[in-house]
């Protein structure tokens, strides 16, 4: 199986799960989805920070800048309850 379908079947998985969860997803961000947390609270969905940015710039023409900021302002800052999503910022080890 080639990355591109091998992607896409842990998305769909990914999304099955979320959805049996009741988890809240970001319609638009399916690339920026990375997957699920578990722990005290609820389930929650888990975006990469960095793949939601880039999404804006891509998709919406918004420089880096103006991206960040929207972002921040009007997703990032967000809490809507238990099932609130989680923004993950990764770091590569050098």
């Amino acid at each position: 199986m080639d990355k591109s379908k091998k992607k896409k079947e842990m998305n769909k998985k990914l999304l099955e799960e979320l959805e049996a969860n009741e988890c809240i997803i970001m319609e638009g961000y399916d690339d920026a989805l990375i997957g699920i947390s578990y722990g005290i609270e609820s389930p929650s969905a888990v975006y990469d920070l960095d793949l939601c940015i880039e999404s804006l710039i891509n998709k919406d023409n918004m420089t880096e800048e103006d991206a960040e900021e929207f972002f921040v302002f009007n997703t990032l800052n967000c809490y809507v309850g238990e099932k609130t999503i989680i923004f993950l910022k990764t770091y590569e080890k050098e």
